[in-house]
Parts: C-alpha cells; structure tokens; sequence
C-alpha cells in the first residue's frame, strides 16, 4: 500500500540506499494515517464506512493539524526576546553552557571513525576496545535519556569542504532570488520580512533554512546520507533493524542546510517537532524523526558564531517545565540546597568540522544569534542538517508550498 502513496519512502534490507533524496511528501502525520486531508478517504486504519465516523475522523484531523501549527509558528515574545547582554557576556555563557559536565556526558565516539582527522594512537586504542555494537547502544542510550548527543569525527573532512564550497554558491542563488522578489531579509532588529517558500523559509531575523538542491551531489554522498557510524544509531532509534523489518525502516526526508547570518537573533525556543501523545510526557515514547547536525567549518560551531543550544531530557518534558528551565536560565544561576543535584538548564555543544550531533525531533533547542560581525571577522554560519524519520511521519510543518525558483 506504501508503494501507492506520492512520495513514499523505499529502503532495501538494512541501508537507506534507496531513498531518493528531496522527494515530495505531501500531507502530514493525521493525512498519512486517515488518507490524504483532500479527499473522502477517511478509512484509513481504522476500516469504518460509516458517515459520521469519517465526518468525526476529518474534523479531528483538521482540529489537531491547527493545533500543531499554533503551537509551531506563533511565537511567545516572552520566551524568544533576547536578554540585553554584552558580548562578552553572551560569550561568557554560551562558554559556561559548553564546559558543563553533561556535554562530555553525551559525547560519543564514531563506531568507525572518520580517516582524515588527526586522531593520536592512544585514543584510537581506547576507542577500538569497545565493541560496535555497544558503542552504537550507548549512543542511543544518550539521545533517548537526554535528547540529544554528539558523536566525534564521523564525516571526513574533504567531503564537508566540497559541500562549504556549493554550499557558497547556494547562498549566492537563493540570496538573489529573495532580493529579486523584493524581500527584505537582510536587515535585523524586528525590520526582516518573514518568509515560508518550498525550497527555503526564514526561522528568525537572520536566519534561514532551505533544502534547494541539497538532494544533489556533494550532499548526496553516501558517507553523508548513509554514513556508517551514524547509520546504526539511526536504525536503534527509529526501527528497521534488520532486513526482516523492511517496511519499518526509517527514511531520509531530506537533506538541509541552516544560514546564520552575522547579526541574527536568537531563534524562539522550540521543538522541530510536537510530541504525539502528551498524555505520556515524562514517559519513555521513542522518537520518531531525528535531526543530524554536521559543521561544514570549524569556523560555523565557534562561540561567537553562535552554537546551538538544548535544553537535556526536554524531549520528555510537558511544556510548563520546559518554560520553567527557560525562565529559570533568564533569571541567572540558582542557588540549590547541599541536598540537590543541581542540573544544567540549557546546555550548547561546540562541535569540530567532522563531528556531528545527533537530536531528537522533540527536544526543545535554539539557534542562538552571530555575533561575528562585532569582532570584525562577519561570516555566515552554516550547518548541514539531515532528518530521518520512521516511514509513516510526513514532515509538513517546516516549509511552504509556494516556490521561490
């Protein structure tokens, strides 16, 4: 039946290489479970002709659509303005969030490291002692606990320079294109025009997402989009583990690139992805879709760049105490008893060019604003993402339908 839906999802025994990178998904999660949300079909799983059934189906469907879309664009001013931090100060905290115990915490080692990093021979020792299959359980270990994890030295680094370099000439394109259309998206401080196209959509003033030719070679190698380090931990945390669960195996949605221009603000706090079943927070739900972040520079994880920031184990939060940890951070350090273990808030992970961090859709993060053009060295921050998902999820949320090109 999967093979019948526009752009589904194919795989082959245990590897992704059979998935057709920037293929059209239409329709979200409710459309791929009940048919699509433009037609009567509304048996869907549950095989009921029955009128008022399909009627009660579609007007679930459109209700829970508009209840994730709230929750996806609005944005809470409370919780997205910027404090009015020095640079230094700014610097000084990303700096802190960096050092806390828990990033070495969820810091993993490549199951085969990537071979053009300068690795000494006492860590390749240690790190060839532990089996791989137990490195690829301890890393997914991490993500499901925490939300989130970084795992050295996966993608060689001649690969990510040769996709810096299209990456440029991207920028260039799509740049021209938005400037052609008259959209002012270069200036910041509440004057930048939002827009949501099909192949790009801006996340904050500065900032912008786009998949346009991603689909396309350099970003289409298959040490990028079957990378055999990040492969394994993928299929532990999505299904489709072996040749016998071929129709469960997770897909690759698509490949895209993340544009932080000097001067962006922080971006909301926010979650790629809404929870399924709230009922269940603080429950064990697995994942389903993972985002993987790749530095294409070392230059783009620098803290005046401005790293990403995560807020641990939110992915099994309901939404108060996650805004309680954002209110909290606001605030500054809090004094806690000799009795309380005292947790980081919000943690951000500087990554090296090779490495790459692996999170759960649901994690509540942020990019967070560049402030290279204050040091007198402006760059645009760029970072390669890639998203899995299991075979049902229809991402529909992220980007438009009108297209730019």
């Amino acid at each position: 039946m999967a093979d019948k839906k526009r752009g589904a999802c194919t795989s082959q025994n245990s590897s992704l290489s059979k998935i057709v990178l920037g293929s059209e998904m239409p329709g979200s999660l409710t459309s791929s479970l009940f048919g699509e949300s433009n037609s009567d079909n509304t048996d869907g799983i549950f095989g009921s002709s029955s009128p008022l059934f399909a009627q009660a189906v579609r007007d679930r469907v459109e209700e829970n659509k508009a209840k994730v879309k709230r929750a996806k664009i609005v944005v809470d001013k409370e919780y997205s303005d910027a404090v009015e931090d020095s640079d230094q100060e700014i610097i000084a905290r990303r700096k802190a969030q960096a050092e806390v115990q828990l990033v070495e915490d969820v810091t993993c080692q490549a199951v085969h490291p990537a071979n053009d990093t300068d690795s000494t021979v006492e860590e390749e020792s240690d790190h060839d002692s532990v089996p791989a299959d137990v490195q690829v359980q301890e890393t997914a270990g991490v993500v499901r606990n925490h939300g989130f994890a970084v795992v050295r030295n996966v993608v060689p680094r001649k690969i990510l320079e040769a996709i810096a370099t299209r990456a440029d000439e991207i920028e260039q394109q799509v740049c021209s294109a938005l400037d052609a259309r008259g959209i002012q998206w270069r200036d910041g401080g509440g004057e930048t025009e939002m827009f949501r196209f099909h192949e790009i959509a801006s996340r904050c003033a500065g900032r912008m997402d786009l998949r346009h030719e991603t689909s396309t070679p350099p970003f289409s190698d298959p040490t990028i989009v079957e990378n055999i380090s990040l492969l394994p931990v993928i299929h532990s945390l999505l299904g489709g583990t072996s040749a016998r669960d071929a129709a469960h195996m997770p897909c690759l949605v698509y490949v895209g690139l993340i544009l932080s221009f000097p001067g962006s603000d922080n971006q909301p706090w926010h979650q790629d992805g809404m929870p399924l079943f709230t009922e269940l927070s603080g429950s064990s739900v697995p994942p389903y879709a993972l985002n993987i972040f790749l530095p294409l520079t070392d230059e783009d994880t620098s803290l005046e760049a401005g790293p990403t920031e995560f807020i641990p184990g939110s992915h099994r939060l309901p939404e108060d105490q996650v805004m309680a940890v954002v209110d909290r951070e606001k605030r500054g350090p809090v004094e806690t008893s000799g009795n309380e273990e005292e947790q980081p808030g919000v943690v951000g992970p500087l990554l090296q060019q090779g490495d790459a961090l692996i999170y759960d859709y649901r994690v509540c993060h942020r990019g967070t604003s560049n402030l290279t053009h204050h040091n007198g060295k402006a760059r645009v921050r760029k970072i390669l993402y890639l998203m899995y998902a299991r075979p049902w999820f229809k991402e529909h949320l992220n980007f438009g339908t009108d297209k730019l090109f």
